[in-house]
């Protein structure tokens, strides 16, 4: 949902969780020479030493639509495996086990 067309979505996905992700959440900022943008011109930039740029711009606008879609996906009462899922998942978050059921 995410990615251009003719990117190389292996090597971005790998990129974005080492120096991007992980490295916030553990270091505080990113690693190597990637590096977060607001550009507005792509989502996912492969830099000329390969380390990737990342548009928060795009990014966040890609994750809201994604989010919106999702909750969609969750009112439909026809999606039960979302709909089973998200609640395992909340149950897990809650410290609930083995008490989902969908109705």
């Amino acid at each position: 949902m995410i990615f251009e067309d003719n990117v190389d979505k292996k090597y971005i996905s790998k990129k974005f969780y080492e120096d991007i992700r992980s490295s916030i959440v553990h270091f505080g900022s990113t690693e190597n020479t990637s590096r977060l943008t607001c550009d507005c011109s792509r989502l996912f930039t492969i830099l000329e030493n390969v380390d990737i740029s990342v548009d928060i711009i795009i990014m966040n606008n890609k994750l809201k639509e994604y989010f919106n879609k999702y909750i969609k996906e969750l009112k439909d009462k026809k999606n039960i495996e979302v709909r089973k899922n998200f609640m395992l998942a909340m149950d897990y978050l809650c410290g609930v086990y083995g008490n989902s059921e969908i109705k």
